[in-house]
């Protein structure tokens, strides 16, 4: 048995500041595309990763994007936090970050997430440590409201 636990924005904004690697997921040409991306976040939360152009990031400015971070711990419990919004080229003198804040390596095509909705929640495996945050059902993440 699989027990879901729903969290709040600030745990999921420190869970995603966690993280380095996320997946990135948009519609382009009729066709679902999932792209892995390295990340980091602004001084407001926001996401922000280098596009290239070989793997086409770059034309997908503007688009409605979902964007997955997960982990999964040596006992099965895990996480995963899921952000949707609309993706947007910047350069690095637009945005802030805190102090020691990963940042991104090149300017050449940053992209930040504006994001319309975040959910996470935690999966733990029955037998394992309890889960943070309130109960949730087992419903999609990011049902519609």
């Amino acid at each position: 048995m699989v027990v879901v636990d729903g969290m709040g924005e600030r745990e999921c904004r420190d869970l995603l500041a966690s993280q380095r690697f996320g997946r990135l997921a948009v519609v382009r040409e009729g066709r679902p595309q999932v792209f892995l991306v390295s990340y980091t976040l602004d001084l407001s939360g926001a996401v922000v990763f280098e596009a290239d152009r070989p793997q086409g990031l770059a034309g997908v400015s503007n688009h409605h994007v979902t964007f997955e971070v997960d982990h999964v711990e040596p006992d099965g419990a895990g996480w995963c936090v899921v952000v949707q919004g609309v993706v947007h080229q910047t350069s690095a003198t637009s945005l802030r970050f805190a102090p020691g804040a990963k940042r991104p390596l090149r300017d050449a095509y940053l992209m930040r997430i504006h994001t319309t909705k975040l959910a996470g929640r935690r999966l733990t495996a029955e037998g394992a440590s309890p889960a943070k945050g309130s109960a949730a059902s087992a419903s999609s993440l990011l049902s519609p409201a």
